[in-house]
């Protein structure tokens, strides 16, 4: 099989790769960007449903007793059963609270981390959420894990000439690894099903749109084929309704070019084979001339006379100049055929052209 045979095959191949290679790089992206709002959503979401738990926590629990002790210290009776009643609603909340300059005064944390839990948290959040009446999305700082913001519901309070805020971590580092755990189970499972999915259907209906994209170019293919065996009559029919119309055309314009160069080549051809027979025939009747009274002189000089020796000679002589002038001629045709000399176009008599043939034959 020759090269040209195989050209279609790759450029089909070529095509179809760089179209799956997008599809699959769109699919990609579009499961990244659907599972970051999906997730932001899911945020926002629990984040606007649980966003009065913090007051509801201070209305209830801060009626009767207050935070604080009468010393100042934490009123740490209360918290222990805030701690029970976290322990029967949501082990992953983390509740903290907070001096009005976002001082962490004490936390309650069902699941103790290693880590030591920062002494202050960033009150602009806290601020701005409470100024949007709770309706808006917002992340906060995480005492026991700074390099990450996560959803909170707050309310402030005020006991006893003292300010602050009941802070609560939505999504603790329980919820987190949960979440954690079924996000990639939920990439692997979705993510794998959407490219598996998206790859076989790149390879079906990639296949056949680039196959119907490329028909023009096979048939092209197919009659440049032709042409190359000898067919050199085989043109692109109505190429102005293919898909590549310029391709299309120059394949024609290049092939009725060829066809005119193998006319001229043809017609020079036969030209050089008249030229080369008529010059045989004149160069023979001088050669002939010079032979015969070569061979005349050599033969019979003693007997000829002075006058007829010189006759003799002139005739040789002639014939000489006329044998020149065929030589010169045919160096004159070889330099036309090169294109080394241009002709020159002049008017001339037709009449006196007729008169010196009748008297020259």
């Amino acid at each position: 099989m020759s090269k040209q045979s195989t050209l279609t095959p790759k450029l089909v191949f070529k095509l179809w790769l760089a179209l799956s290679l997008l599809i699959l790089g769109m699919a990609a992206c579009y499961i990244l960007v659907t599972t970051y709002f999906s997730n932001q959503h899911h945020l926002a979401t629990q984040q606007e449903i649980n966003a009065p738990l913090a007051q509801h926590l201070i209305d209830e629990k801060f009626a009767d007793a207050s935070p604080f002790m009468e010393d100042g210290s934490v009123n740490k009776a209360v918290f222990g059963d805030l701690m029970h009643d976290m322990m029967a609603v949501n082990r992953s909340i983390e509740v903290y609270l907070l001096g009005i300059d976002g001082e962490v005064l004490h936390s309650v944390v069902l699941e103790h981390s290693p880590k030591e839990p920062a002494l202050y948290v960033d009150t602009k959040p806290i601020t701005d959420f409470i100024e949007s009446d709770y309706k808006g999305f917002c992340l906060g700082d995480d005492p026991r894990d700074r390099s990450e913001r996560k959803i909170f519901s707050v309310a402030p309070f005020e006991n006893n000439g003292r300010n602050g805020y009941i802070y609560i971590i939505l999504s603790g580092e329980a919820y987190q690894l949960a979440s954690s755990n079924i996000f990639n189970k939920y990439i692997k499972s979705f993510g794998l099903g959407a490219i598996a999915l998206t790859t076989f259907f790149t390879l079906l209906i990639g296949f056949v749109l680039i196959w119907f994209i490329t028909k023009n170019l096979r048939t092209i293919t197919q009659v440049a084929r032709r042409f190359k065996e000898g067919d050199l009559y085989a043109r692109i029919e109505d190429p102005e309704k293919t898909d590549v119309a310029v391709f299309a055309h120059t394949f024609n314009d290049m092939a009725d070019t060829i066809n005119e160069n193998l006319e001229e080549i043809k017609s020079v051809d036969e030209l050089r084979r008249q030229l080369i027979a008529n010059v045989s025939h004149d160069l023979r009747t001088p050669l002939a001339v010079l032979k015969g009274y070569a061979d005349t002189l050599q033969e019979k000089s003693s007997s000829l006379t002075e006058q007829e020796k010189n006759k003799y000679l002139n005739v040789i002589s002639s014939n000489s100049d006329k044998l020149t002038n065929l030589v010169e001629q045919l160096f004159e045709y070889s330099k036309l055929e090169a294109k080394q000399i241009e002709p020159l176009m002049e008017q001339f008599s037709i009449t006196d052209l007729c008169l010196d043939l009748v008297s020259k034959y």
